[in-house]
C-alpha cells in the first residue's frame, strides 16, 4: 500500500504547510502515516505514534511560523490554538471524568461591549428597520469554562504564555472583571 501511495503523487500530495493523515488499511487502526510535500518529494514521516509525538512531528515540518510561535492542533473537527491548550483540555477532560469539575465547555463567548448602532427607524408601512452598524461588539472568547464540583464556582480559564499576554488581552481581562464580575484563571 505504501509504495502505491508514494508513486501515485496526485491525490496524496499536500501543500507545503499542510500535513495529511492517511489511514493505512493493511495495519491496525492506530497506525497512521504522515505525508508531506517537502522539497518536491512526498515522504513518509512516521507510524504508530502517540498524540504528543504526532504534534512534535507536525511542528518539526511546518514552514510558516505563526505570530506567537504556537502550533495549532487539529483533532477530528476540533481545532486548538496551541499544544498547551490541547493538553490542558485533556487534563480537564480527565478531571471531569474523575468528578472534580463539571459542565466543561470550550470557546465560550462573553460580550464585553455590545454592538453600537444608529437608532432604529420605522418604515412607511410600520416596519422597524435596524439602524446602521457603527461599531462591532467587543467580546472575549474563553478557552474553557467549567464548574468546580467542590465549591460550585464558575471558572473561566485561558491558556496563556508570556508572549500571548498582549495589551488587548489585558484590557479584555479587566473588562471581564468589570462587566461580568469574572476573574480569568490563566494557565
Amino acid at each position: 500500500m505504501l509504495p502505491e501511495i508514494l508513486s501515485s503523487g496526485g491525490s496524496s500530495r499536500c501543500s507545503r504547510q499542510q500535513v495529511c493523515d492517511i489511514q493505512n488499511s493493511d495495519h491496525a487502526e492506530t497506525t497512521v502515516f504522515f505525508y508531506l510535500y517537502y522539497h518536491g518529494k512526498l515522504k513518509a514521516i512516521g507510524h504508530d505514534l502517540l498524540p504528543r509525538e504526532v504534534i512534535n512531528i507536525k511542528r518539526h515540518f511546518y514552514f510558516k511560523r505563526s505570530k506567537y510561535r504556537n502550533n495549532k492542533v487539529k483533532i477530528g473537527e476540533e481545532t486548538y490554538d496551541s499544544q498547551k491548550e490541547y493538553f490542558r483540555y485533556l487534563d480537564l477532560l480527565a478531571m471531569e471524568k474523575a468528578g472534580e469539575i463539571r459542565d466543561l465547555r470550550r470557546q465560550v463567548k462573553y460580550i464585553l461591549i455590545p454592538a453600537q448602532r444608529e437608532p432604529d427607524t420605522i418604515g412607511p408601512r410600520g416596519g422597524v428597520h435596524k439602524g446602521k452598524l457603527i461599531e462591532n461588539e467587543c467580546y472575549y472568547l474563553a478557552d474553557f469554562v467549567y464548574m468546580d464540583a467542590k465549591t460550585g464556582n464558575l471558572i473561566v480559564e485561558d491558556t496563556k504564555s508570556e508572549i500571548t499576554k498582549t495589551k488587548d488581552y489585558v484590557i479584555k481581562r479587566k473588562l471581564m472583571l468589570y462587566v461580568h464580575g469574572i476573574r480569568i484563571k490563566e494557565v
